[in-house]
């Protein structure tokens, strides 16, 4: 008993010490908060008593709550007035009754399917399903007494409502990281009969706890409910107590994709690079179950072998899970570009993969939806890929939502639409729509009523200068237009605009790129609804080319660009997923499940950079081929400077297993500079001939301080290996501006048995110029090659060597009058028409040449002669 005073009475001191706390103070520029605004507009009072009571109002439910399938089944009642109390019943509880009405539509009752339409309608007719987002954050960033009991209470009746649960999640959670004493104010909810409660309270008691608390919270690892179940085990993993791994691996066998996914990714976190390959996937029976048994042979393996405590201060990759649309190349010369869906985490593995093989254009819109579906921009599919409906709105799909009340908006560069979540249309607004006497005009995107109305960014074109202006519709869809304060400054433009809940907004700011002539991704930057700018992010290049083209925000203050990178407040890479950079293209991405990340903010430590060479060093001996090919080619991207330090480990990696992780380290390579000298000239007396010609190549590259390894290069040009020599004939090229001394070997390569290689020995002697004329007999004899690329490249190589060499000049005219090889005389000519003024000894032979039977001939005779003409001049 003792004990249990011990634990009950803080709480009571608590509810004290906040009923007696001062609420605080309102900020200076209050009335610029947009929720604050939004609450007004609806005639509600914004005081923090107020705002208490109105979420207290609704949430006085929870008997009904509790009993949905009674009142449903109530619906269909003998006696009429039993009917009518279970309808209107159903009608207060609100968004949180949806999905169980949703699913009475299909009972066979027709009396129950009826009355559940009606109550559908009633509830969607609240146009006030923002208000109690808006109340809600106004109440955390007040910190007023007992928010944290009105969140609680109001919790179960946000289901439907992911912004505001995750406002809820996040705001109590770190209300009771900054105060320990928030923490006995959870303990009733342990208890609480609503499981949402029990969630939130196991969740943060198990990550933030003294000793007691998490035992209590280790109570709900066998609660009823599977929700439950697995946020008591992420707050225990949170919390380094490894108490809840065998609860994740048991809701591995969950058909809801929701929770499975997120237990496989707290486990796929715990093991790093040790977890099973096995997945959940489709969510199907036989995946479950194969997964189940992985990780259940995986922990029988490991349990006394896993320090949370280490995972938790060395992994910088914390839980969390995407949806991704991609582009992958694929294919030789002309790729071909496969669209794909996925969902990845932590590893960047993708565990659920979807090819859109019949797909023609770039996905845009993905996102999670309940019952395992998963919407691809205007067509919803199961997770087996089944199509489940499918509307073809007017344009290209840009973005869209899934709304608190279950509808899907989907926004095009042309329209904006609404759905119900079986794929009838609520409303569609195109260009010829009128509001206002304004059109809608070209959509760059849009939100469902962010703040209370339909939010649209659309470009008019005024006096020959495009504007961009935000087009919005109140409750009533009566609009205006309103200039938008992007912050654009000359030579700037913006890719994307992600709008936020509260009323800010996310812009990709873009440049110019003068070489390209296209904009690029440089930051994103927050601005307020007024147009203040509030934060900035600089965006580095990535991949094939730049970034951050796509940017959304997180509900702790960070941002997700591209997908794949999180970057903290303070713009620090804190979280990335591993890419195939230089074949994958994100088109568009979701963070889902976001509860997934509550407990899992520990810092990484100061010196720790996600992005920095450190951590790519580190990520180059994983044993996931796609984190190392990843490492590989982000290295590439790093300055020069600060990669430099990964030389060794870059050399190293040129003998990976993984093809495209060898080529990206070998492209790293050579940016790199003097750096890689001593491991590249290591690698001459290599066992295997591609990386002694790689060795060779990184040495010309840096040339002339590898000019101590010149004598062990010449020595290669009798390689065995026919690559080898012709990478050393290649380099010799390189290198024999500075160095003559490699004259005479490659003058002895133009014999070489291998046609190639005597091809890059002419071109290479052709890189040299005029200081290599004593390679101009052995030249000449290449004129007479039998393979007909040697006999070009040495015609070539004497139009350079032999310019000012008359005997040189005769024998390409010779050349070019013998009639009986072709391909030598186009070979010649070309060569004559390149050496200029020098070459006006063949004027006679090009004037025949203009009356040649091969028109061929003719061409390359007159444009030879304009070019021997116009240099003598």
């Amino acid at each position: 008993m003792k004990s249990l005073i011990a634990l009950f009475l803080p709480s009571v001191l608590l509810s004290a010490w906040l009923l007696n706390s001062p609420a605080a103070p309102p900020a200076a520029d209050q009335t610029d908060d947009p929720d604050e605004q939004f609450l007004r507009e609806a005639k509600l009072s914004t005081d923090t008593a107020s705002l208490l009571a109105f979420l207290k109002k609704r949430s006085d439910h929870d008997d009904d709550l509790l009993h949905l399938d009674r009142l449903i089944r109530q619906l269909g009642d003998a006696t009429p007035a039993k009917r009518e109390e279970a309808s209107q019943k159903l009608a207060a509880i609100g968004l949180a009754a949806l999905p169980s009405l949703r699913e009475a539509l299909k009972n066979p009752d027709k009396e129950i399917a009826r009355r559940a339409g009606t109550a559908i309608q009633e509830i969607s007719k609240d146009t006030t399903w923002t208000l109690p987002g808006a109340a809600v954050r106004l109440l955390l960033r007040r910190q007023a007494p007992d928010t944290v009991e009105a969140l609680l209470r109001y919790l179960p009746y946000v289901s439907t409502d992911e912004a505001t649960e995750e406002d809820i999640w996040f705001g109590v959670y770190g209300l009771a990281k900054r105060d320990p004493r928030v923490l006995p104010l959870l303990t009733p909810a342990l208890k609480d009969r609503l499981p949402a409660r029990r969630a939130l309270a196991a969740c943060v008691m198990g990550r933030l706890g003294n000793g007691l608390q998490q035992e209590l919270a280790r109570k709900l690892l066998a609660d009823i409910d599977a929700v439950v179940r697995l946020r008591a085990a992420q707050g225990l993993l949170a919390g380094t107590d490894k108490a809840g791994i065998p609860t994740l691996i048991a809701l591995l066998n969950e058909p809801d994709a929701a929770v499975s996914w997120q237990a496989e990714e707290l486990l796929q976190w715990i093991a790093g690079e040790d977890a099973p390959d096995e997945v959940v996937g489709a969510c199907t029976a036989e995946s479950r179950k194969k997964c189940r048994a992985a990780w259940t042979s995986w922990w029988e393996q490991h349990e006394k072998k896993i320090d949370l405590a280490k995972v938790i201060a060395e992994e910088p990759r914390r839980p969390g899970l995407m949806l991704v649309a991609d582009e992958l190349s694929v294919g030789g010369k002309v790729p071909k570009q496969l669209h794909r869906v996925w969902s990845g985490g932590c590893t960047g593995k993708p565990r659920w993969l979807l090819p859109l093989e019949e797909q023609k254009e770039a996905v845009s819109l993905v996102q999670l939806r309940p019952g395992n579906r998963v919407a691809i921009d205007a067509t919803e599919r199961d997770l087996q890929g089944r199509v489940l409906w499918h509307k073809q709105p007017f344009g290209t799909v840009l973005n869209g939502q899934r709304l608190p009340n279950g509808n899907v908006f989907v926004v095009t560069d042309r329209s904006v639409a609404e759905f119900t979540p079986d794929g009838e249309e609520v409303y569609a607004l195109d260009p010829d729509t009128k509001f206002d006497s304004f059109s809608l005009g070209d959509v760059h995107n849009a939100a469902s009523r962010t703040a209370g109305r339909l939010r649209i960014i659309t470009d008019v074109r005024t006096r020959d200068v495009w504007e961009y202006k935000i087009f919005e519709l109140d409750a009533a869809m009566r609009g205006v237009y309103r200039t938008v304060p992007l912050g654009l400054t000359a030579g700037e433009d913006f890719w994307n605009v992600a709008f936020q809940s509260d009323g800010r907004y996310l812009v990709t700011h873009t440049i110019r790129n003068e070489k390209t002539d296209r904009f690029e991704p440089t930051s994103v930057r927050e601005y307020t609804a007024a147009g203040k700018q509030l934060k900035e992010w600089t965006i580095p290049p990535v991949g094939r080319g730049p970034g951050g083209w796509l940017a959304k925000g997180l509900p702790y203050g960070h941002i997700l660009v591209d997908g794949t990178v999180e970057f903290d407040a303070q713009g620090k890479r804190v979280w990335e997923m591993a890419t195939d950079l230089r074949n994958q293209r994100i088109r568009g991405f979701e963070p889902i499940l976001g509860l997934l990340r509550v407990g899992f903010d520990q810092p990484c430590s100061p010196e720790f950079d996600v992005g920095g060479t450190a951590n790519r060093v580190k990520e180059l001996k994983s044993k996931n081929p796609l984190t190392r090919r990843h490492a590989a080619e982000s290295l590439r991207e790093l300055d020069p400077d600060k990669a430099a330090a990964a030389a060794p480990a870059l050399m190293k990696a040129l003998t990976d297993a993984d093809r495209p992780t060898a080529d990206a380290a070998r492209a790293a390579l050579y940016r790199l500079g003097p750096v890689v000298v001593p491991q590249a000239g290591n690698f001459l007396k290599h066992a295997d001939p591609e990386l002694r010609a790689t060795g060779v190549s990184l040495l010309a590259n840096n040339w002339p301080a590898s000019k101590e390894y010149l004598p062990r290069i010449l020595d290669l040009v009798k390689d065995d290996n026919s690559h080898v020599r012709v990478t050393v004939v290649s380099a010799l090229g390189e290198m024999g501006r500075q160095a003559k001394q490699v004259i005479p070997p490659l003058i002895e390569t133009l014999n070489d048995k291998d046609e190639v290689v005597r091809r890059q020995a002419c071109l290479a002697i052709k890189r040299i110029g005029p200081d290599a004329n004593a390679a101009i007999p052995a030249l000449m004899e290449r004129l007479k090659d039998k393979d007909d690329n040697v006999r070009w490249a040495a015609a070539e190589a004497l139009a350079t060597v032999g310019q000012n060499d008359k005997k040189t000049i005769r024998v390409l005219i010779q050349a070019f009058q013998q009639k009986e090889d072709h391909k030598m005389r186009v070979f010649a000519a070309l060569a004559l028409g390149s050496i200029g003024m020098a070459a006006e000894d063949a004027i006679p032979a090009f004037k025949d040449g203009l009356k040649d039977d091969d028109p061929a001939i003719r061409k390359l005779s007159a444009e030879a002669l304009e070019k021997i003409q116009a240099d003598k001049k």
